[in-house]
């Protein structure tokens, strides 16, 4: 079994998925930065960026998912994929909300520093935010409640 087979049983493991979401932030640039949209709090930080809940998947958590099972897929090349991708539909690319505009960041590498232009703040890559950052009041039921961020 290779580490991606090992990456995704534990993903896709009910019985371990509280215990390996956080894990997969380092897959990810900024991963243990990503605001939380779901609250007012601007410095709440999500703990699970891919996942709604125990069992559910936001469309980032899905595309993780697809890249991950990719034949030939390397941990190199899943940010790449992942970065030019939109994958909540906010019309913020995955890399420019992770603060990775250019898509140059590499799994083991630092991360790239934090915009400090409020227009290209962090946001989250799996909920869909309006201008200041946060889920609209049509996106709260569907996003926010009954899930991890509240």
């Amino acid at each position: 079994m290779n580490i991606f087979s090992t990456i995704l049983a534990l993903l896709f493991s009910v019985a371990e998925v509280c215990r390996s979401h956080s894990e997969f932030r380092n897959f990810i640039p900024n991963g243990y930065s990503v605001p939380n949209p779901c609250t007012a709090n601007a410095t709440d930080i999500c703990s699970y960026v891919g996942h709604l809940n125990d069992t559910h998947l936001n469309k980032f958590g899905e595309d993780f998912r697809v890249v991950m099972e990719k034949p030939g897929m390397t941990l190199g090349r899943v940010w790449r994929t992942l970065c030019m991708l939109d994958s909540d539909g906010d019309k913020i690319k995955n890399g420019d909300e992770l603060g990775d505009s250019r898509c140059q960041w590499r799994y083991g590498m630092a991360n790239p520093s934090k915009p400090r232009d409020d227009r290209f703040r962090l946001s989250h890559p799996g909920i869909p935010e309006n201008f200041n950052r946060r889920v609209s009041i049509a996106n709260y039921s569907k996003y926010c409640l009954n899930n991890f961020f509240n």
